[in-house]
């Protein structure tokens, strides 16, 4: 999921979401920011002058949830 912002000099959002069991959501958090760095999900909001994106991976297991993420 990508929200961009109107206003280009505010962040952008990309958020990619997994699902894992209990032992493995850490790891598929990390999988998931991994995947928005290697497709590039975040070209098409800098080509619209989106210079700021925060990325998140959150992967899921029932309520258990984990989160990475990075800004640029």
């Amino acid at each position: 999921m990508a929200l961009e912002p109107k206003d280009k000099r505010n962040y952008g959002l990309i958020f990619e979401f997994k699902i894992g069991d209990k032992n493995s959501i850490e790891e598929k958090a990390k999988e998931a920011l991994a995947q928005i760095n290697e497709k590039k999900y975040d070209t098409s909001m800098k080509n619209n002058g989106v210079s700021k994106v925060i990325k998140i991976g959150m992967a899921f297991s029932g309520k258990d949830v984990a989160i990475e993420s990075e800004v640029e």
